[in-house]
C-alpha cells in the first residue's frame, strides 16, 4: 500500500495549505473493519476523507472511471473498488462487502450524488440495511467546507477551510428504533451542525 501512502501524504501537505484540512474523532474509528457513511456536497470529498485519515481507507467508483489501463492500474493499487455499470445494486453491494470481509475500512456515500445546493439529502438504505445484517459496524461522518471549496456548478475548485469529522461508530446488528439509514443521516447531520456553528 505504498502507493496510498505516498498520494494520501502529497494530499494530506496539499489539503493542509490549501483548505487549512482538520479531521476530528478519527481515535474513534474501530481498529479493524466497518464503513464510513459520509455527505456528499463536492468531488473534493474523496480525496479531502482520503488525506484526513490516517489509515487506509477504500473508496466505492464507477468502472468508467478506471476506462483507462494505467487509471485503472493506479485505482486498484490504491484500494478503489471499481464497480460495474449495469450490473445493477446487488453485485456493488457484494464488492463492498467482500472488501469489509478482507478486512478493510470503506467509504461510501449514501446519498448517492453530490448535492446540488449544499443541502444534506436523503441517505438510501442498500449498503447501510446489508451492514445492518452483516454487523458491520457504520461511522457517520461529516464533511463540512467541500461544497464551499468547490460546489456542483463551479468548473473549477476554490479555497475554503475544510473539517472531516468522524462520529461514534454505529454498531449492528442495528436495534435501534429508527431504520440505520435514518438514524445515520440523522447522526451525519447533527456532526454538519456542530461543524457549521464552529465555522
Amino acid at each position: 500500500m505504498w502507493m496510498y501512502r505516498f498520494c494520501t501524504w502529497v494530499l494530506r501537505w496539499v489539503f493542509g495549505w490549501w483548505l487549512d484540512l482538520e479531521t476530528r474523532g478519527e481515535d474513534g474509528i474501530p481498529a479493524g473493519p466497518g464503513l464510513i457513511a459520509a455527505n456528499h456536497a463536492s468531488y473534493m470529498d474523496t480525496p479531502v476523507m482520503a488525506a484526513a485519515l490516517r489509515r487506509p481507507l477504500s473508496f466505492v467508483a464507477r468502472d468508467t472511471l478506471g476506462k483507462h489501463r494505467l487509471a485503472a492500474w493506479w485505482m486498484r493499487r490504491v484500494g478503489v473498488i471499481l464497480i460495474q455499470r449495469g450490473t445493477g445494486q446487488r453485485e456493488g453491494l457484494r464488492q463492498i462487502l467482500a472488501a469489509i470481509e478482507a478486512g478493510r475500512l470503506v467509504a461510501v456515500f449514501p446519498e448517492g450524488t453530490r448535492t446540488r445546493d449544499g443541502t444534506l439529502g436523503e441517505f438510501r438504505a442498500g449498503i447501510l440495511r446489508a451492514a445492518a445484517r452483516q454487523g458491520i459496524p457504520v461511522i457517520p461522518t461529516a464533511i463540512n467546507g467541500t461544497w464551499r471549496a468547490w460546489p456542483r456548478h463551479a468548473k473549477m475548485p476554490g479555497r475554503a477551510p475544510v473539517t472531516v469529522a468522524f462520529g461514534v461508530p454505529l454498531e449492528t446488528p442495528w436495534t435501534g428504533k429508527e431504520e440505520l439509514h435514518v438514524a445515520v443521516r440523522n447522526r451525519v447531520a447533527a456532526l454538519l451542525e456542530g461543524l457549521s456553528r464552529d465555522s
